[in-house]
Formats: C-alpha cells, structure tokens, sequence
C-alpha cells in the first residue's frame, strides 16, 4: 500500500469482489453466524486514542509492525508475515483502521491493539440512543441487532428480562423498534448493539452494518465513497460528544488573587429501575476488566449511598462517584478522557437498564 488512491483500489476491489461472490451465490456455509466470521468484508474500525502515533508505537507491546506509505498519516499494518490492515490516522482523535480480511481475525487483532496495558486506545462506545441517531445518517433504515445480557443480579428472583438477542433486517427496522419499545415487561432489555444503514451517494450506495464499539462494516453495495463518507460522519458526531462532555463536564480549578474558581459540571446516569444491590453493583463496575475498565475505592456512607473515588485504566483520568439505587452522579477531573463516560453508560445500557438515560445540566446528551 503506497498512498491513499491506493486504499481506496484496494478497498473497493474486495467490496465489488464480495458483491459478486454474493450475487452468485459462491460463498455458503451451513451457519449464517458463521459465515460472516469467514466473509473477507470490506470493514473499518474506528479507534479512540489519548496519545499520539508515534507515542502510541512506542508503548505498545503488540507483535504488530506499521510500515509507512507516501501518505504520513496513512500506514501499513503487519503481522507476521503478511499486510493485515491499513491504519489512518488523519483524525488525531479518532484512527481508522481498515482491513479486508475475515471478520473473526480482525475482531481478535483491534482487541490486542486496544486492550493491552498502556495502550491509551479504546474503542467509540456507541450507546443505544447513539445508534439510533446515527441510523438517521441513511435515507432507509436498513436493520438493528439487539444485545442485552444482565450482569447484576444473582439468581434469586424473577427478572422478566436475562439475556435478550435479536437480528432483524428490513426496511421495517425503525418501525419495529418503535413497537417493540412499548412492551413494558421488555424494555428494559431494549439496548441496540448494532445499526444498519442504507446510505446513497451520487455515484452509487452502501449497506453498512455500524456496531456499539465503532465497527462499520459495508454489507452490500458498490461506492467505496460511500463508505469512507459515513464513517466521517460518524467521527464527526462522535467527537462532539467527547467534546461537549470534556468542555462542559470536566471539573478544573484556577486560583485567583482572593480566592479559586471553578469550572464543570456533574454527569448523571439516570436509571429506569432501582440497582437492587449497590455492594454487587459497585463490585462490578469497578473490578478493572473489560468492559468498563475501572478501578475504585468505595466507601458507604448510608445503605443505600455509596462513594466511589476511581481511575479510567485507558486513560489513567480520575473520576468520582456518588452512586443511589436510581442514578449514578459522576465527577470528571481535569484531564480525564471523556470516553470514559461513553463506555460506562453504553455499557450499563447493554448490561442493566437499555432505558438508561445519560444527563447533563438536566438535558439528555445521549
């Protein structure tokens, strides 16, 4: 891969390449699911970073090599012996990474790129309101995947939600949505992990299927163009969101001749259900794994108020905690990465309340 023209050939060759396998009917296998793991889709993932490329490659203990092109901010993926993907980063923030190979190797290579300790990289975590939003970016709802599995209750009881999934694709998607919201004993359940896009453009369309963790992968179609346009729109929205919650929500202090001023705001995640045991739940949240990446120090002030100082282990950012059977209130301190915020709440989405809503200075932010 020597420049940009270049991607953009490759890219579009492999995506008109699988439109005809698809279209002839070449490509089968006796599990759909297994199928796509094995599909040489034409697939982006969007990667959030905290630190520069250069910084980024000299921390990083991955076996991954990165080779220039002619583009300085376009670079060559590889590992082992071979080109696994092409990494752009244009976007300081925001990096793309594009590859051509089967969806299974990809999903396994982003997770060693971004998981590995001191990597400052995460993924764009995508809430359910944000899917929704940017279903919107299309002209046709083209489908949704749901996935919801409940990671805080034991097993007593009866939940009328546990584990919920779901695939539908058709032009109906929003429609349904919109109907299935309405059931009272499911909702709760209801949280997007994935949208599909029909996306036109003058010189032709894509498909995309778009995750919860910034993977935009084109299903079907014939504009590369296409592809590369939705995923800037996605960038776009997705960085005013880090942008808004980091200049409005950050707390930082500044002395002045008689006294200190401050700045920021608290956030609010709202729930549509009581957390029915707050000792289980801080466990949870802030035991260090994937997916929240949290550690913290939890003290009970009553029984059912607790507070939590903790630290972002993709940024290593501070942050505070006030937690009550109904909401959680979060402190963000000066310097501490916004994503933070996006990952928490688009994960208790998935994993507790899907109607859980993400509030600040009383106004919904996704």
């Amino acid at each position: 891969m020597g420049n940009r023209r270049h991607l953009r050939e490759v890219l579009l060759a492999n995506l008109l390449s699988e439109a005809k396998s698809e279209e002839e009917g070449e490509v089968e296998y006796e599990e759909e699911e297994q199928a796509e793991q094995h599909r040489k889709r034409t697939k982006s993932q969007i990667l959030e970073t905290n630190v520069s490329f250069d910084e980024y490659v000299r921390r990083s203990k991955a076996n991954f090599d990165y080779i220039k092109t002619d583009d300085s901010t376009l670079w060559n993926i590889r590992y082992s012996d071979g080109i696994i993907g092409y990494l752009d980063i244009s976007n300081p923030r925001l990096w793309i990474f594009h590859s051509i190979g089967p969806a299974e190797d990809m999903n396994e290579q982003i997770k060693q790129i971004v998981s590995e300790d001191g990597s400052m990289l995460d993924f764009p975590w995508l809430s359910s309101t944000s899917l929704e939003r940017i279903g919107g970016f299309g002209k046709v709802g083209a489908g949704f995947n749901l996935k919801y599995r409940n990671r805080f209750e034991d097993l007593k009881g009866e939940r009328s939600v546990e584990d919920m999934t779901m695939r539908f694709w058709g032009s109906a998607a929003f429609e349904l949505i919109e109907h299935i919201k309405k059931n009272e004993r499911i909702k709760d359940g209801l949280s997007l992990s994935g949208i599909g896009v029909m996306y036109e453009i003058e010189n032709g369309y894509v498909k995309e299927e778009i995750s919860s963790g910034g993977r935009v992968m084109v299903m079907r179609g014939d504009s590369i163009d296409g592809h590369f346009s939705i995923i800037s729109k996605i960038q776009t929205y997705y960085q005013n969101v880090l942008n808004l919650i980091e200049s409005e929500y950050r707390f930082s202090y500044r002395r002045l001749p008689h006294g200190v001023a401050f700045r920021g705001n608290m956030l609010r995640i709202v729930f549509n259900r009581d957390i029915p045991d707050l000792e289980a739940f801080v466990e949870n949240v802030f035991s260090t794994t994937l997916p929240f990446r949290l550690w913290g120090v939890a003290k009970n002030l009553e029984s059912d108020f607790v507070k939590v100082k903790a630290v972002d282990l993709h940024s290593k950012g501070r942050l505070d905690f006030e937690i009550e059977p109904t909401e959680l209130r979060i402190y963000l301190h000066e310097g501490a990465c916004g994503n933070v915020i996006t990952r928490l709440f688009t994960n208790l989405q998935s994993s507790f309340d899907a109607q859980s809503k993400l509030i600040g200075n009383d106004e919904r932010i996704v």
